[in-house]
C-alpha cells in the first residue's frame, strides 16, 4: 500500500514513529510523584473495564531516582479528564504502539498515522454545536461492537475522552468514541453526533481490526 504524505493541516500534532505504552500484571495505584508511598492519585486495573481485553497505558515521561529505581508517567482514563500519575517501571511491561489517530474538527477529517506516515485518512462525522467533540489529548481504550436502535454490529473504539455536555448518552456514561454511522443518516463531513466521532462503517471496521488498545488519540480545532 502506498503511504500517502503528511498534509500541512496536520502539523499541528507531533506525531512520533511509536509511541511506548504499558500493560500490568495485577492492580496498581498511581502515585501523584515519583516515590513509594506518596499520595495516590488513579487506580489501574488490568483490564479496560469494557471486556477483559488486557489494558494498555500511555507511557507520557521517565524519571530514574538516585537509588536507580525507574518510574513511568503513564495516562490513565478518569472522568471529566485524563489522570497523570507514576508508577514503578518493575511492575509494568512495556509495549510499542505504531499507530496514532488525529482527528481534525475544523476540517472533519480523521487522519490514521503508522510509523509517523500517513497512512489513511477519512471524512467523518463530528459533534454538533450545541454537543461537540472535545479537543485534547487522548487514547484507545478498548474495542466493541454496538447493538441498538441505529448500530446493528457495527463497531467502535471507545476512548478517553468524555463529553463536556452529556454525563449519559444511549445508556452509556458519555465516553466519547469513534464508531461507525450504522443507521445514522448524517453524511460524513457534517457536525451533527452528539460529540462522538463517526466513521463510514468499512472504515471503523478497518480500524477496530488494526489499531491497538493504547493508542494515541489527539483532537484539534
Amino acid at each position: 500500500m502506498a503511504v500517502l504524505g503528511v498534509p500541512a493541516a496536520a502539523q499541528a500534532i507531533k506525531v512520533s514513529q511509536r509511541d511506548a505504552a504499558v500493560t500490568i500484571e495485577r492492580y496498581l495505584m498511581g502515585r501523584v510523584v515519583p516515590k513509594i508511598g506518596a499520595r495516590g492519585s488513579v487506580h489501574l486495573w488490568t483490564n479496560t473495564g469494557y471486556s477483559n481485553r488486557r489494558a494498555v497505558y500511555p507511557v507520557v515521561a521517565r524519571k530514574t531516582l538516585k537509588d536507580g529505581s525507574q518510574w513511568l508517567k503513564v495516562r490513565v482514563v478518569r472522568r471529566p479528564r485524563d489522570v497523570d500519575t507514576w508508577v514503578p517501571a518493575w511492575a509494568t511491561r512495556q509495549i510499542w504502539i505504531d499507530w496514532h489517530i488525529v482527528v481534525d474538527l475544523s476540517s472533519r477529517k480523521a487522519r490514521i498515522y503508522r510509523n509517523g506516515k500517513l497512512y489513511h485518512h477519512y471524512r467523518v462525522v463530528v459533534g454538533a454545536p450545541g454537543t461537540p467533540t472535545p479537543s485534547g489529548h487522548f487514547y484507545v481504550v478498548d474495542h466493541m461492537k454496538l447493538y441498538n436502535n441505529w448500530a446493528h454490529g457495527v463497531w467502535a473504539l471507545a476512548t478517553s475522552a468524555y463529553s463536556a455536555k452529556l454525563k449519559h448518552f444511549d445508556g452509556g456514561d458519555g465516553v466519547v468514541a469513534l464508531h461507525g454511522r450504522g443507521y445514522l443518516t448524517a453524511p460524513v463531513g457534517t457536525a451533527a453526533s452528539h460529540g462522538c466521532v463517526r466513521f463510514n462503517d468499512r472504515n471503523i471496521a478497518w480500524m477496530a481490526k488494526h489499531i491497538p488498545n493504547g493508542t494515541r488519540f489527539d483532537i484539534q480545532r
